[in-house]
């Protein structure tokens, strides 16, 4: 059924992007604020790019409310487990993370205000995907460090899958860091912070 839903969101996703390049050239696309509304506004009109924008912010809200939900919830989990600071642990009479719930809102407020959209996503692309690079690396790792685990569930496409993800990341991690230098060093730092912050946990959870 996953696999199923990442195909499906695969087509689609080259479905949307092949309708965009149908009205728009690339360099359209390249300079546009907001593909679909540019896109609709030469098929439809002014009118239905501006209903566009409204469905954009709708979904905006609805993408917010799902990481006031869970970022929060992880920091707990974190913080649980003396990977995060401490403080995220604590909750309130209701059950809810509040200090971990005030740190994301204020991250999240942070970012909205720091730049364009544009730089928001190069920003989290270079966070995510080296964390991301690091999950994949860890299957390889297991797998020559601990061959005799029990793996009731296997990669599909293992190593060929996890390998080829890699590289498409390394990709996108190149294109971002001589497309866009400043976001990309930001990003190193937070990942830098994150690993320093990793190492002095697990030494204090040693000791």
């Amino acid at each position: 059924i996953l696999l199923k839903g990442v195909l499906a969101v695969a087509v689609m996703y080259l479905l949307i992007n092949l309708s965009f390049l149908a009205v728009l050239t690339p360099s359209e696309m390249s300079g546009s604020e907001l593909v679909a509304q540019d896109a609709i506004s030469g098929v439809f009109g002014s009118a239905a790019g501006t209903v566009v924008v409204g469905a954009s912010l709708l979904i905006l809200i609805s993408s917010l409310n799902v990481n006031f939900l869970g970022l929060p919830r992880v920091a707990y989990g974190l913080a649980s487990h003396g990977l995060a600071p401490k403080a995220f642990s604590k909750i309130d009479g209701r059950g809810t993370p509040r200090n971990a719930l005030y740190f994301i809102a204020a991250w999240i407020g942070l970012l909205a205000v720091s730049g364009s959209f544009s730089q928001i996503i190069g920003l989290m692309m270079m966070i995510a995907i080296p964390l991301d690079m690091m999950v994949l690396l860890g299957f390889f790792r297991l797998r020559l460090k601990r061959p005799d685990l029990h793996r009731p569930f296997r990669v599909f496409g293992y190593p060929w899958i996890p390998m080829i993800t890699i590289l498409l990341y390394l990709a996108i991690l190149i294109i971002l860091v001589t497309t866009q230098t400043r976001t990309a060093i930001y990003g190193s730092l937070v990942i830098g912070g994150l690993i320093v912050a990793g190492m002095i946990n697990s030494r204090r959870q040693k000791i």
